[in-house]
């Protein structure tokens, strides 16, 4: 289990994990199953993964950006993000920037594009100080490591709701 002690190489393995189960689960979808909106006030599968996509490679860009030497443990937040995402009963409203299009999605973009930014985060977070804080971010002041966090909690969290989209889709 991810802890706020757990090293960098275990959490990017855990968040590879998540993106390997999601880009499995979409890869069982077709075009139409894909872009089908499953129940009420639902993202398709589609803008699910476009907006995992968006998030994800926008912390793979942070992670190349110059922070500060943090004063504190750089984990001081890992516990608030991960029972922020990881409680199911709460509803979130998806900032506005990684909000995805309507679509309709294309299954192999949507697998190459998790891909990628996937192995981007990966290649940034390991060419720089995961210890560095950056500020202005949503979360306030949060280290690169905290930052891996986010992906998965947030990844995780999507994970469980695409779940559910497939049920719902191959009724």
């Amino acid at each position: 289990m991810i802890t706020e002690n757990s090293t960098p190489e275990e959490l990017i393995q855990e968040i590879d994990s998540t993106f390997k189960q999601l880009i499995d689960m979409i890869s069982l979808l077709d075009y139409n199953q894909i872009n089908q909106v499953p129940y009420e006030d639902s993202w398709t599968a589609g803008q699910l993964c476009s907006h995992v996509i968006k998030s994800t490679g926008g912390v793979a860009q942070v992670m190349k950006i110059d922070g500060k030497p943090s004063e504190n443990r750089s984990s001081e937040k890992v516990i608030e993000l991960r029972n922020i995402f990881l409680d199911f009963s709460i509803q979130m409203k998806s900032p506005q920037e990684i909000i995805p299009d309507d679509g309709p999605f294309e299954k192999q973009t949507l697998l190459t594009e998790l891909s990628d930014c996937l192995k981007k985060l990966k290649e940034n977070s390991n060419a720089t100080s995961l210890g560095e804080v950056i500020e202005g971010l949503p979360f306030g002041p949060v280290s690169k490591y905290e930052l891996l966090h986010f992906v998965l909690y947030h990844s995780q969290r999507h994970l469980r709701q695409l779940k559910r989209i497939y049920e719902a889709v191959l009724i």
